[in-house]
Protein backbone atom coordinates (compact mmCIF):
# COMPACT_ATOMS: atom_id res chain seq x y z
CA UNK A 1 0.00 0.00 0.00
CA UNK A 2 1.37 3.47 -0.77
CA UNK A 3 1.17 6.24 1.26
CA UNK A 4 -1.74 7.72 -0.05
CA UNK A 5 -4.10 4.53 0.31
CA UNK A 6 -3.03 4.23 3.84
CA UNK A 7 -4.12 7.97 4.53
CA UNK A 8 -7.28 7.83 3.27
CA UNK A 9 -8.19 4.52 5.02
CA UNK A 10 -6.89 6.07 8.07
CA UNK A 11 -9.04 9.05 7.28
CA UNK A 12 -11.66 6.52 6.04
CA UNK A 13 -11.53 4.42 10.06
CA UNK A 14 -11.02 8.21 11.73
CA UNK A 15 -14.90 8.77 9.94
CA UNK A 16 -16.16 5.69 11.15
CA UNK A 17 -14.71 6.25 14.62
CA UNK A 18 -16.24 9.99 15.13
CA UNK A 19 -19.45 8.35 13.65
CA UNK A 20 -19.94 5.93 16.29
CA UNK A 21 -18.66 7.75 18.96
CA UNK A 22 -21.31 10.24 18.57
CA UNK A 23 -24.05 7.92 18.10
CA UNK A 24 -22.66 5.91 21.07
CA UNK A 25 -22.23 9.56 23.22
CA UNK A 26 -26.04 10.15 22.62
CA UNK A 27 -27.31 6.70 23.59
CA UNK A 28 -25.39 7.00 26.81
CA UNK A 29 -27.32 10.41 27.56
CA UNK A 30 -30.30 9.87 26.23
CA UNK A 31 -30.55 5.68 27.45
CA UNK A 32 -27.61 5.10 29.85
CA UNK A 33 -29.58 2.36 31.78
CA UNK A 34 -31.12 0.25 29.11
CA UNK A 35 -27.46 0.72 27.09
CA UNK A 36 -25.66 -1.13 30.34
CA UNK A 37 -28.19 -3.97 30.76
CA UNK A 38 -27.78 -4.68 26.83
CA UNK A 39 -24.04 -4.84 27.14
CA UNK A 40 -24.63 -7.10 30.53
CA UNK A 41 -27.19 -8.98 28.91
CA UNK A 42 -24.44 -9.48 25.66
CA UNK A 43 -21.72 -11.01 28.37
CA UNK A 44 -24.43 -13.34 30.22
CA UNK A 45 -25.98 -14.81 27.01
CA UNK A 46 -24.03 -14.02 23.85
CA UNK A 47 -25.40 -17.37 21.96
CA UNK A 48 -28.59 -16.42 23.26
CA UNK A 49 -28.17 -12.89 22.16
CA UNK A 50 -26.65 -14.09 18.85
CA UNK A 51 -29.67 -16.61 18.02
CA UNK A 52 -31.84 -13.98 19.05
CA UNK A 53 -30.37 -11.64 16.95
CA UNK A 54 -30.83 -13.31 13.67
CA UNK A 55 -34.19 -14.33 14.27
CA UNK A 56 -34.67 -10.25 14.60
CA UNK A 57 -32.86 -9.87 11.07
CA UNK A 58 -34.96 -12.17 9.65
CA UNK A 59 -38.43 -11.63 11.13
CA UNK A 60 -37.77 -7.72 10.96
CA UNK A 61 -36.84 -7.41 7.38
CA UNK A 62 -39.03 -10.03 6.04
CA UNK A 63 -42.20 -8.38 8.53
CA UNK A 64 -41.38 -4.98 6.80
CA UNK A 65 -41.31 -6.12 3.34
CA UNK A 66 -44.70 -7.67 3.75
CA UNK A 67 -46.01 -4.30 5.97
CA UNK A 68 -45.07 -2.10 3.06
CA UNK A 69 -46.95 -4.43 0.34
CA UNK A 70 -49.49 -4.79 2.61
CA UNK A 71 -50.05 -0.57 3.14
CA UNK A 72 -49.17 -0.04 -0.16
CA UNK A 73 -52.09 -2.92 -1.92
CA UNK A 74 -54.50 -1.41 0.85
CA UNK A 75 -54.13 2.17 -0.47
CA UNK A 76 -54.43 1.24 -3.91
CA UNK A 77 -57.46 -0.79 -3.52
CA UNK A 78 -59.39 1.80 -1.73
CA UNK A 79 -58.68 4.32 -4.29
CA UNK A 80 -59.74 1.73 -7.21
CA UNK A 81 -63.22 1.55 -5.16
CA UNK A 82 -63.76 5.08 -5.08
CA UNK A 83 -62.79 5.61 -1.68
CA UNK A 84 -59.76 8.35 -2.46
CA UNK A 85 -59.73 10.15 0.72
CA UNK A 86 -59.26 6.95 2.55
CA UNK A 87 -56.86 5.75 0.64
CA UNK A 88 -54.52 8.83 0.60
CA UNK A 89 -54.88 8.66 3.95
CA UNK A 90 -53.42 4.91 4.36
CA UNK A 91 -51.30 5.99 1.93
CA UNK A 92 -49.47 9.24 3.15
CA UNK A 93 -49.63 7.85 6.89
CA UNK A 94 -49.13 3.93 6.69
CA UNK A 95 -46.18 4.54 3.88
CA UNK A 96 -43.94 7.54 6.16
CA UNK A 97 -44.75 5.27 9.58
CA UNK A 98 -43.35 2.01 7.45
CA UNK A 99 -40.14 3.78 6.24
CA UNK A 100 -39.64 5.40 10.25
CA UNK A 101 -39.94 1.96 11.86
CA UNK A 102 -37.81 0.59 9.22
CA UNK A 103 -35.19 3.63 9.03
CA UNK A 104 -35.02 2.82 12.94
CA UNK A 105 -34.90 -0.90 12.12
CA UNK A 106 -31.41 -0.49 10.05
CA UNK A 107 -30.18 1.88 12.63
CA UNK A 108 -30.41 -0.55 15.78
CA UNK A 109 -28.79 -2.97 12.82
CA UNK A 110 -25.85 -0.96 11.76
CA UNK A 111 -25.01 1.62 14.95
CA UNK A 112 -26.76 0.39 17.96
CA UNK A 113 -25.78 -3.20 18.03
CA UNK A 114 -22.24 -2.60 17.30
CA UNK A 115 -22.22 -0.03 20.46
CA UNK A 116 -23.61 -2.54 22.77
CA UNK A 117 -20.49 -5.35 21.99
CA UNK A 118 -18.04 -2.30 21.62
CA UNK A 119 -19.11 -1.21 24.74
CA UNK A 120 -18.92 -4.21 26.68
CA UNK A 121 -15.57 -5.26 24.98
CA UNK A 122 -14.47 -1.83 26.57
CA UNK A 123 -15.73 -2.71 29.91
CA UNK A 124 -13.93 -5.87 30.03
CA UNK A 125 -10.97 -4.40 29.00
CA UNK A 126 -11.30 -2.00 31.50
CA UNK A 127 -12.05 -4.44 34.71
CA UNK A 128 -8.86 -6.38 33.64
CA UNK A 129 -6.27 -3.28 33.29
CA UNK A 130 -7.72 0.02 34.91
CA UNK A 131 -11.08 -0.55 36.64
CA UNK A 132 -11.10 3.32 37.69
CA UNK A 133 -12.06 4.01 33.88
CA UNK A 134 -15.05 2.49 34.39
CA UNK A 135 -16.75 5.13 36.75
CA UNK A 136 -17.15 7.39 33.42
CA UNK A 137 -18.98 5.42 30.38
CA UNK A 138 -17.05 7.63 27.33
CA UNK A 139 -14.01 5.92 28.61
CA UNK A 140 -14.89 1.86 27.55
CA UNK A 141 -17.01 3.04 24.61
CA UNK A 142 -14.12 5.37 22.87
CA UNK A 143 -11.62 2.19 24.10
CA UNK A 144 -14.19 -0.60 22.49
CA UNK A 145 -14.90 1.48 19.33
CA UNK A 146 -11.16 1.68 18.83
CA UNK A 147 -10.92 -2.46 19.03
CA UNK A 148 -13.86 -3.03 17.24
CA UNK A 149 -12.97 -1.00 14.15
CA UNK A 150 -9.52 -2.23 13.76
CA UNK A 151 -10.39 -5.79 14.20
CA UNK A 152 -13.14 -4.60 11.37
CA UNK A 153 -10.48 -3.44 9.05
CA UNK A 154 -8.94 -6.69 8.83
CA UNK A 155 -10.07 -8.31 5.36
CA UNK A 156 -12.66 -11.22 5.69
CA UNK A 157 -11.87 -11.95 9.50
CA UNK A 158 -13.28 -8.50 10.13
CA UNK A 159 -16.08 -8.88 8.14
CA UNK A 160 -17.18 -12.08 9.94
CA UNK A 161 -16.47 -10.30 13.50
CA UNK A 162 -18.91 -7.37 12.07
CA UNK A 163 -21.86 -9.82 11.87
CA UNK A 164 -20.97 -11.52 14.79
CA UNK A 165 -21.04 -8.31 16.73
CA UNK A 166 -24.49 -7.60 15.19
CA UNK A 167 -26.23 -10.44 15.44
CA UNK A 168 -25.17 -9.97 19.63
CA UNK A 169 -25.79 -6.53 20.32
CA UNK A 170 -28.93 -6.49 18.21
CA UNK A 171 -30.42 -10.14 20.27
CA UNK A 172 -29.36 -8.58 23.33
CA UNK A 173 -31.22 -5.61 22.94
CA UNK A 174 -34.09 -7.61 21.91
CA UNK A 175 -34.16 -9.45 25.15
CA UNK A 176 -34.29 -6.91 26.79
CA UNK A 177 -37.21 -5.45 25.31
CA UNK A 178 -39.33 -8.58 25.36
CA UNK A 179 -38.67 -9.73 28.80
CA UNK A 180 -37.73 -6.26 30.50
CA UNK A 181 -38.88 -7.73 34.10
CA UNK A 182 -37.06 -11.27 34.02
CA UNK A 183 -33.66 -9.26 32.63
CA UNK A 184 -34.11 -6.51 35.56
CA UNK A 185 -34.50 -9.55 38.38
CA UNK A 186 -31.56 -11.33 37.33
CA UNK A 187 -29.53 -8.39 36.58
CA UNK A 188 -25.93 -8.62 38.50
CA UNK A 189 -26.84 -4.78 39.69
CA UNK A 190 -30.17 -5.70 41.15
CA UNK A 191 -28.34 -9.05 42.82
CA UNK A 192 -25.46 -6.89 44.37
CA UNK A 193 -27.88 -4.44 45.45
CA UNK A 194 -30.20 -7.07 47.59
CA UNK A 195 -27.09 -8.37 48.72
CA UNK A 196 -26.27 -5.47 50.56
CA UNK A 197 -29.89 -4.71 51.89
CA UNK A 198 -30.18 -5.82 55.44
CA UNK A 199 -31.72 -8.88 56.18
CA UNK A 200 -34.43 -9.30 59.21
CA UNK A 201 -31.92 -11.60 61.63
CA UNK A 202 -28.93 -8.81 60.93
CA UNK A 203 -31.12 -6.05 61.86
CA UNK A 204 -30.12 -4.37 65.52
CA UNK A 205 -32.51 -5.42 68.27
CA UNK A 206 -33.96 -2.23 69.96
CA UNK A 207 -33.36 -2.06 73.80
CA UNK A 208 -36.03 -2.28 75.85
CA UNK A 209 -36.24 -0.05 79.08
CA UNK A 210 -37.64 -1.52 81.68
CA UNK A 211 -40.06 0.34 83.91
CA UNK A 212 -40.62 3.23 81.20
CA UNK A 213 -44.35 2.47 81.33
CA UNK A 214 -44.40 2.39 84.99
CA UNK A 215 -42.91 5.39 86.08
CA UNK A 216 -44.20 8.98 86.05
CA UNK A 217 -42.29 11.89 84.09
CA UNK A 218 -42.33 14.79 86.40
CA UNK A 219 -44.48 16.71 83.10
CA UNK A 220 -47.54 13.66 83.83
CA UNK A 221 -47.23 14.48 87.34
CA UNK A 222 -47.34 18.29 87.21
CA UNK A 223 -50.57 17.52 84.78
CA UNK A 224 -52.31 15.24 87.17
CA UNK A 225 -52.03 17.75 90.06
CA UNK A 226 -53.73 20.82 87.89
CA UNK A 227 -56.76 18.04 86.74
CA UNK A 228 -57.14 16.83 90.54
CA UNK A 229 -57.07 21.31 91.40
CA UNK A 230 -59.55 21.95 88.62
CA UNK A 231 -62.00 19.03 89.54
CA UNK A 232 -61.47 19.97 93.42
CA UNK A 233 -63.04 23.42 92.89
Amino acid sequence: MTSQEIGAWFLYWLRDLATFLALGLLVIWLIPRPFNRWSEIARRSPLKSFGAGIVVIIIGYVGFAILFALVLALGIFLYVIQFNDLGGAVLGFGLPATAVAFGALNVFVAFISKLVVAFLFGKILFERWYPKALAHNIWPLLLGLIVYLLIRAIPWLGWAVGVIVTLVGLGAIWLDLSHPKAVVENSPAVEEQAAEEPQPDDLETIPVVEGLDTEYQPGEANAEAEVDSQVGD
